[in-house]
């Protein structure tokens, strides 16, 4: 027989276990959860990770051009052969002899194309050009500006006859170091080679800032 006065107790509801953690990459992971749950945030630290290495390694080259930058340039020396520019074969006879009696051999180039990729293979560091024997002049300028950029430690000196005077200024660096006025002594040229060390000095610490702008500019 029931007691009347007693309530009836009701079940408490039971709580399933946890389910077992297992730890991947450092995190816990639930099973059945999926990598990709996990693995997101590993990524994003490994991406994050890189970017702060290519960071370290431009600012780190960076500040290797501005050590670079702000040292000295010693003169260069003057390495024979001096490679010749001349387009006329009766004149490259006329300058082989002016150079010779400097102290320097010779090279015969018979464009500037030639010249550029013959001082880069032999290392050579002296072109002397006949500017007026170039029929293209303002090809052969645009030649002398991009050997300029791409190799500014090579000493240029341009002769031609329609210059009204020598000019052994900087004025003209990104183009040349000196020119000089045809017809020339051995002795005008020797002064000219001597200079064009000196002024190449000024080129190559210029080239080496306008390197150190462009860099600045790229990291901000």
């Amino acid at each position: 027989m029931i007691d009347q006065h007693t309530k009836p107790t009701m079940a408490e509801p039971t709580q399933d276990p946890a389910p077992p953690v297992e730890k991947r990459g450092g995190r816990a992971v639930a099973p059945g959860q999926t990598q990709t749950a996990w693995a997101g945030p590993v990524r994003q630290r490994r991406r994050i990770s890189k970017i702060g290495t290519a960071a370290h390694e431009r600012a780190t080259a960076f500040d290797e051009m501005v050590q670079a930058a702000n040292s000295p340039v010693e003169r260069p020396p003057l390495i024979s052969p001096i490679v010749l520019v001349t387009a006329r074969p009766r004149d490259a006879v006329t300058l082989e002899s002016l150079i010779g009696a400097c102290g320097h051999s010779t090279v015969t180039a018979r464009n500037l194309d030639q010249a550029a990729q013959d001082a880069h293979a032999f290392r050579w560091n002296c072109v002397v050009v006949d500017l007026d024997s170039l029929k293209d002049l303002a090809g052969a300028i645009d030649a002398l500006v991009n050997l300029r950029a791409e190799r500014p430690n090579v000493l240029v000196v341009v002769l031609s006859k329609e210059v009204k005077r020598d000019d052994f200024s900087l004025e003209r660096l990104a183009m040349c170091d000196v020119t000089l006025r045809l017809p020339v002594r051995p002795e005008d040229l020797h002064f000219a080679l001597e200079e064009a060390r000196v002024n190449n000095q000024v080129w190559v610490k210029r080239c080496r800032q306008m390197k150190l702008l462009g860099a600045a500019g790229s990291v901000a």
